[in-house]
């Protein structure tokens, strides 16, 4: 069962409680909720109805807000955010300035980082990396090992997988990608 954050002793610092890893700076408010073996540091934002269980771990300046959940080995970092439905599980990185938000699943070892956004109903998973200034949006999928970098933008419900890579372009709807190497687009 997932417990709030420790007690505030007089003086403003967490009480340590058995079982709880919240050290720092860490604002824990409102419903959110931060599990025993989860870990919360640094300056981080855990807000509104956000869940943070499992073995997951949230640092540096990151928000996890609304109804997002971030578990198992997760790890959203730096001055990433975090919010809608999204779910991030596994073993997957969020972290720099990325933004996730919406209904967006975000696992397996994927990552998304920079100042990459994914949002809407977007899937990112296996070892699929988002990057830099991409968005990734609608229902769009990507996954295998595919990576999304510069300013790319991938929309609708296209499909980008196995090892392709998207240096730029904007790719939408139906498109499917799942060769070696395709940049720039072909739009």
């Amino acid at each position: 069962m997932a417990k709030t954050a420790p007690p505030i002793d007089p003086q403003g610092t967490p009480v340590n409680r058995p079982g709880f890893h919240i050290f720092g700076n860490v604002d824990v408010c409102d419903q959110a909720t931060v599990s025993e073996r989860a870990r919360a540091e640094g300056d981080a934002t855990i807000v509104g109805d956000a869940q943070v269980y499992g073995q997951a771990i949230v640092q540096g300046y990151a928000t996890i807000t609304q109804e997002a959940q971030v578990y198992d080995q997760a790890t959203v970092s730096e001055s990433a955010w975090v919010g809608g439905r999204t779910r991030v599980y596994g073993n997957a990185r969020i972290s720099g300035k990325a933004r996730v938000r919406g209904h967006v699943h975000v696992s397996g070892d994927a990552q998304v980082y920079g100042q990459a956004l994914v949002q809407n109903n977007a899937r990112i998973s296996g070892n699929a990396e988002v990057g830099a200034q991409s968005i990734v949006s609608g229902e769009a999928i990507v996954d295998g090992n595919a990576q999304i970098k510069g300013k790319a933008v991938v929309d609708g419900k296209s499909h980008i997988g196995g090892t392709a890579i998207l240096l730029g372009g904007i790719w939408l709807d139906t498109d499917v990608f799942e060769g070696t190497w395709h940049s720039p687009p072909r739009k």
